[in-house]
């Protein structure tokens, strides 16, 4: 972990990213990296400036899947620093190719592997629910109440086909 964390520090030197605020959090369950600042009201200028990544993708991801993400966050907070602001467009896509990163995606998806070492890590009851069409697997934190569907398979309408499935109850 501690590697990692340099690691993270260093590549924040190397991009003149020094003034952003490095934080691990515990707290982040579903997404793997996140870019926070604030803007002044008057002169749109960013301020409080924070990458945070989350702990416990830190301590069960592979390094490629760390690089990949580290150089994501990056490319936002050189967008923030260009324009005041980022998000998922064509300017982000072309600094994220520069700073030489291979996926463009703006989800992290886990692989098997991780989804193993994810429960193996973590303290709390999960739920671990698969699609019945693509086998992915999706970790819960509560029992699901409501029905959903795979978002890679049904798309943005609910399709009762691709309904999320139980697979393992209340793992902790």
């Amino acid at each position: 972990m501690e590697e990692r964390i340099c690691f993270i520090r260093e590549m924040l030197r190397e991009k003149h990213l020094e003034m952003w605020t490095l934080e691990i959090s515990s707290r982040m369950e579903k997404s793997a990296g996140q870019v926070r600042y604030r803007r002044d009201i008057y002169t749109k200028k960013p301020y409080d400036k924070k990458i945070r990544f989350s702990r416990t993708f830190l301590l069960s991801a592979d390094d490629d899947r760390v690089i990949e993400v580290v150089l994501h966050e990056i490319a936002h907070a050189l967008d923030v620093e260009k324009r005041g602001y980022s998000c998922h467009d064509s300017v982000w896509r072309s600094i994220l190719r520069g700073l030489g990163a291979k996926d463009v995606g703006r989800r992290y998806e886990l692989s098997d592997q991780e989804v193993s070492n994810r429960i193996k890590n973590c303290e709390r009851k999960m739920y671990v629910y698969e699609c019945p069409n693509c086998k992915k697997q999706s970790i819960f934190y509560r029992k699901l109440r409501k029905r959903y569907a795979c978002g890679s398979c049904s798309g943005r309408v609910f399709n009762p086909d691709y309904e999320l499935k139980l697979k393992s109850d209340a793992i902790s």
